[in-house]
């Protein structure tokens, strides 16, 4: 069976929601589904550090995280809730959470979840993450699924 069409107004509505919403610091959310199927499977990283190259960041290559479902959600509200080096809030946990949620139920079950968090590292210690800018912290999300590809990324200054 084909995947369902893309919503592109959809994906443009959230885009902007988010953008306005993460006040602090610089975000960037991206969608594509320019990469063919065949390459989803065999070339997850590198699908990954070309999405990365979008929202202005470095690749991690073979580095990625590969995140279940549930710790891909808790990263994507972590990094839209808070700044990652102070911990102030930008917005609600609760709307954070509803953001993440819709992003995450634009792909299908599938879908591998990739971000510079390290599962080993609390996330009270982004600092110790790898980071893809020049900013002090950096984190995010990398979706990757056969017919979408997205990144939500934030970038926080001391």
């Amino acid at each position: 069976m084909p995947p369902d069409p893309i919503d592109w107004r959809e994906l443009n509505i959230l885009r902007h929601e988010i953008l306005a919403q993460r006040e602090r610091g610089r975000a960037s959310v991206e969608f594509s589904d320019r990469f063919p199927n065949e390459l989803v499977v065999d070339h997850v990283n590198q699908i990954a550090d070309t999405m990365a190259a979008v929202c202005q960041v470095r690749g991690l290559g073979l580095h990625w995280s590969r995140l279940p479902a549930e710790q891909a959600a808790e990263v994507l509200t972590m990094c839209l809730h808070e700044d990652l080096i102070y911990h102030n809030a930008c917005m609600s946990r609760a709307r954070a959470g509803a953001l993440a949620v819709r992003v995450m139920g634009l792909f299908d079950s599938e879908t591998i979840y990739l971000s510079n968090f390290r599962p080993e590292i609390d996330r009270h210690h982004a600092e110790q993450w790898p980071s893809l800018t020049d900013a002090d912290r950096d984190g995010g999300l990398i979706l990757v699924s056969r017919s979408l590809v997205g990144a939500v990324w934030v970038e926080d200054h001391e």
